[in-house]
């Protein structure tokens, strides 16, 4: 009788064991669950869009930026794969911009009023993409092309960097690439709450 007293006593030990191991583990799905579901939920809200850095302060690769785009000179280069490339300028800085696509009608406007084809200055235009390092030799490409342009203000090798950066942006498609994995995170967070759960009601 008492081996059986006691082989039930340490019975009910492991099993409040047990029930302490899955009531911690419910309480942590619970929380990955409601943390997953809000920032779906915001990313959902932000229309699938995700934040953008300004091009000024974008200083190394595969940010995703953007420029509000009030110059930008002609073609200045064009690589084996077709992308072309530019000088863009916002109100401050000039960078580098490459694009496979032709320029669209609002940026062929800026162009005109960059080379004062027309008078009226048209309103800015917003470039989004992703950052790549300036390989050497389009920055020798880059640099002869400002100085054609801006013979009063050229500048050298040595201040490259401080005109340009170490950077320029191509313009790619800006999406939330994630945006299914938090939806799956959230559908197996919550899965394991349910089945967390359920082991506790029958544990209990």
């Amino acid at each position: 009788m008492e081996d059986e007293k006691v082989t039930t006593q340490v019975k009910g030990v492991k099993n409040k064991k047990v029930v302490w191991i899955f009531l911690v583990l419910t309480v942590v799905f619970l929380i990955l669950t409601i943390s997953t579901f809000i920032i779906y939920i915001i990313s959902k809200t932000n229309n699938g869009k995700i934040v953008l850095v300004d091009m000024r302060i974008a200083g190394s690769e595969d940010m995703l930026a953007k420029v509000d785009v009030s110059f930008i000179s002609g073609k200045i280069a064009t690589d084996k794969t077709g992308k072309s490339y530019y000088l863009i300028g916002d109100e401050d800085h000039i960078y580098l911009y490459a694009t496979e696509k032709q320029l669209n009608s609002d940026l062929e406007e800026i162009k005109k009023y960059s080379y004062s084809v027309i008078d009226e200055k048209p309103q800015s235009y917003r470039v989004e993409g992703v950052t790549h390092y300036i390989p050497e030799e389009l920055k020798k490409i880059t640099l002869e092309a400002y100085n054609k342009l801006f013979t009063e203000n050229t500048i050298e090798d040595i201040t490259f960097e401080h005109y340009f950066g170490e950077v320029y942006l191509e313009d790619e498609i800006v999406t939330d690439n994630l945006e299914s994995f938090k939806f799956m995170l959230f559908i197996i967070s919550f899965a394991l709450v349910l089945i967390s759960t359920i082991i506790l009601i029958v544990l209990y």
